[in-house]
């Protein structure tokens, strides 16, 4: 079910990854658990992919991770970043480098200003410059980096 976000009025959060379906969707399902357990109602979260297949439900492994850390009953079908996104989310919160390069680019494509800010999630991290070295990749959360 599509989010009915209005350009005004409550915060929407956008999570964006390659395909939708691990990084950006664990992203969303998390950040969604903390905005309930908050009373946060007024915040509206999805997430996207880049270069995605549309309706792909999330990976086995991602809901795996989920259950495994309370966060059950996850409906999400993926959905590729569109121009129009940026003109209806306050955050565009990338994964990592790359996606945040091609959001910019694509956010500035039209030639007016758009109303998102555009982050990498690992902006956030408190820890980021203390590791060696500096990490600013979101790594998958079931795979070795």
């Amino acid at each position: 079910m599509e989010s009915e976000i209005q350009p005004w009025g409550d915060i929407a959060v956008l999570f964006v990854c390659e395909n939708n379906t691990t990084q950006s969707t664990m992203a969303q399902a998390v950040m969604t658990k903390i905005c309930i357990e908050n009373n946060m109602e007024g915040v509206i979260v999805d997430s996207r992919g880049w270069d995605c297949k549309e309706n792909l439900t999330p990976d086995e492994l991602t809901l795996k991770v989920l259950n495994n850390h309370g966060i059950v009953g996850l409906q999400h079908k993926s959905k590729k970043i569109t121009l129009i996104d940026f003109d209806y989310y306050d955050f565009v919160i990338c994964m990592h480098d790359r996606l945040f390069r091609q959001c910019y680019e694509l956010m500035n494509s039209n030639g007016k200003a758009c109303r998102a800010y555009i982050k990498t999630l690992s902006d956030y991290d408190p820890y980021r410059d203390r590791k060696c070295p500096p990490k600013r990749e979101i790594a998958y959360p079931y795979f070795p980096v």
